[in-house]
């Protein structure tokens, strides 16, 4: 499972665009799961929900944005190749700062009924 913990707008210390923010991970996971038969989940980074990660963007995207989460969810559905979620940690979703992405978050994961056999959403502590 790999952890997508960068988010959409990281910057590498020089100021560019990071060649590991989210949609270049996503990317480079779901053109690999192409060339084999495993199923793909992404671990995302609950914990950073809220928080101020260094991303070099000036203010942190995680402290900016309520919405980071929700978006890695529904990027990684719209692939089509991603078959589900874990959330890194799930006590980080009890956290006071993490209550508006997690507010963003909840319909999403709600607004498509999972299957069994083609999605599936877990949380892990």
């Amino acid at each position: 499972m790999p952890q997508l913990y960068w988010g959409f707008e990281t910057k590498t210390p020089s100021g560019k665009d990071a060649p590991y923010r989210f949609e270049e991970n996503l990317k480079t996971w779901t053109s690999l799961k192409e060339k084999g038969g495993a199923e793909l989940y992404l671990g995302l980074a609950a914990y950073r929900a809220g928080t101020d990660v260094t991303d070099y963007t000036g203010i942190s995207e995680w402290l900016r944005r309520d919405d980071i989460l929700k978006r890695q969810v529904e990027a990684g559905r719209a692939s089509g190749k991603v078959s589900g979620f874990c959330f890194y940690s799930y006590s980080s979703f009890l956290e006071p700062q993490a209550q508006r992405e997690k507010a963003n978050l909840l319909p999403v994961l709600k607004a498509e009924p999972l299957a069994a056999a083609d999605f599936s959403v877990q949380f892990s502590d």
